[in-house]
């Protein structure tokens, strides 16, 4: 078993707070905000005041950490150092937090659960994709 480490920023507790319920575990909240940041093409490194997410929480959603990384990277190496995917997923996690967070406090008076903000997220991004050919984008493992 990898020993994952992945932290947020303290000051997003009430956002995660907020969507949790949403989901089955807090690092799922990190894999939607992280890919949410991604699309948004925004990185947010963690501050110093921050909280570590459970390593088995998050080791059973590695794939979204290694994949995160390798986007981000486009360099297979990358999947060889387990530390720099965590780091470079959660700075995508945070990124996506504070979008969310700033989105649920707009909306706090007409969805103060969160709910119709989230969906709307959800389906900005569902709609945003294109159904066009994939680019074939050769990609050499190790």
């Amino acid at each position: 078993m990898r020993d994952f480490k992945i932290f947020y920023d303290r000051d997003m507790d009430a956002a995660i707070t907020t969507v949790k319920p949403h989901f089955n575990t807090i690092a799922e909240v990190l894999c939607f905000s992280a890919n949410y940041a991604y699309c948004l093409g925004k990185k947010k490194k963690i501050g110093n005041d921050k909280v570590e997410v459970a390593s088995g929480a998050v080791e059973k959603n590695a794939e979204y950490i290694y994949a995160i990384a390798l986007q981000d990277t486009k360099d297979p190496k990358i999947l060889e150092d387990s530390n720099e995917c965590c780091r470079i997923f959660e700075m995508y996690a945070n990124a996506g937090m504070h979008e969310i967070h700033k989105k649920l406090q707009k909306n706090l008076d007409r969805d103060p659960e969160g709910i119709k903000t989230l969906l709307e997220l959800i389906l900005k991004q569902r709609n945003s994709l294109k159904d066009i050919d994939d680019e074939e984008e050769e990609i050499v493992l190790p």
